[in-house]
């Protein structure tokens, strides 16, 4: 099973449309981890051990729509983590550890239609 995505890693592949990375051991994410998937749509991340979403993470994902990060172990999110994200209407954060959560975390998500925060 995964555990860490490195950079670059999807380079050669902007053609993809979905890309599901759930039920592994992903604890580490490098910023530039997702660079060159300019045409994903759908990003699935549920049920791994993430702890930290990088800035710029997202960058080069102005395609994608969906985005779950369920069932992880997020404890907080910086400022900037879905910068990047201009199209994304659905985005699944729940089941993780947040302490705090603030509207600003949304300010770059305009098109942001569902969201899921429970635990």
């Amino acid at each position: 099973q995964l555990t860490k995505i490195k950079n670059g890693t999807f380079l050669d592949n902007r053609h993809l449309n979905e890309l599901s990375l759930c039920n592994n051991f992903i604890h580490h994410l490098e910023s530039n981890s997702f660079r060159g998937l300019t045409n994903l749509k759908s990003l699935t991340l549920r049920n791994n051990r993430i702890e930290i979403i990088p800035v710029s993470l997202f960058e080069d994902l102005q395609q994608l729509n969906t985005l779950d990060l369920s069932e992880n172990f997020i404890s907080s999110l910086q400022l900037h983590a879905f910068s990047g994200l201009t199209a994304l209407e659905i985005l699944n954060i729940s089941h993780n550890n947040l302490e705090t959560f603030t509207p600003t975390y949304l300010f770059p998500l305009g098109q942001l239609t569902d969201l899921d925060i429970s635990d």
